[in-house]
């Protein structure tokens, strides 16, 4: 008893202090709308989107630059293979297969130097240079489309290029300026697995496809110029069609203001 007596003043004196000292002021009421005008929050300056218009022409100009480069460099190398064919090689082995035979060792030639470079005593050119002999046209056009794709590969994978290439090995729609990307990103493979089917499924279309072009009507004593323009050819449309629908239907889709389809 007589210490509840006791605590009673003290308890007094303490709620007589508290209500003497002044109150903090109420925190400041946040008005979302003032501070995030209606202006800012439901409008949005969506960019142009990028003129398609340049990249129409560059690819499409481009593609007619490499046919064009094909057929003069077909025409320019059959006649001058024909006119070192004597007529009695012709007379006797056809014009075709005195071109294919002229081709052929044209080969032997390249590939007795890439031995001779090396020694004679070195084991695998001889080996590499007897499998290259034994390859067909399309296939060794084919084999170095992939040693282009490969090197590419190699680039990705280095750590201190990998930003160069990120930039110029890549096609993005939204950089302007950048045309060259529709062409570079043709060969460029960065994962293995996309590597390995592309190189897989052009090294089963471009033999026959260079096999046709060599039966057709036409004299021709090479047609891998040929394979290799419409190959660029297609890789640069494969590309534009990519850009023109992102430009024209991603984007759109994109803004705030687009209807939703």
């Amino acid at each position: 008893m007589v210490a509840a007596l006791s605590i009673r003043p003290r308890l007094s004196a303490f709620l007589s202090r508290a209500a003497i000292r002044p109150s903090a002021p109420p925190p400041p009421k946040f008005n979302f709308i003032r501070s995030h005008p209606t202006s800012k929050l439901f409008t949005t300056s969506v960019p142009p989107p990028p003129r398609v218009l340049p990249h129409i022409l560059f690819c499409v100009g481009l593609s007619t630059a490499a046919l064009s480069t094909a057929i003069v460099l077909t025409n320019s190398d059959t006649s001058s293979r024909l006119s070192t064919l004597s007529p009695y090689t012709t007379a006797f082995r056809g014009v075709e297969s005195s071109l294919t035979l002229s081709r052929t060792e044209e080969v032997v030639q390249r590939a007795k130097k890439f031995v001779k470079y090396f020694g004679p005593d070195a084991r695998w050119p001889t080996i590499l240079a007897e499998n290259w002999v034994n390859l067909s046209e399309g296939q060794r056009t084919c084999m170095g489309i992939i040693g282009v794709h490969l090197g590419i590969y190699a680039v990705w994978q280095i750590p201190m290029t990998r930003a160069w290439a990120a930039k110029w090995l890549w096609h993005h729609p939204l950089v302007k300026g950048r045309f060259i990307t529709h062409l570079t990103s043709v060969f460029s493979h960065r994962g293995l697995l996309h590597l390995g089917f592309n190189s897989l499924a052009l090294y089963s279309i471009a033999p026959p496809t260079i096999s046709y072009f060599q039966r057709t009507s036409d004299l021709r004593s090479t047609s891998r110029y040929e394979f290799v323009a419409i190959y660029l050819t297609a890789g640069l449309l494969s590309s534009l069609s990519s850009h023109l629908f992102s430009i024209l239907y991603v984007l759109p889709r994109l803004s705030p203001h687009s209807p939703t389809p």
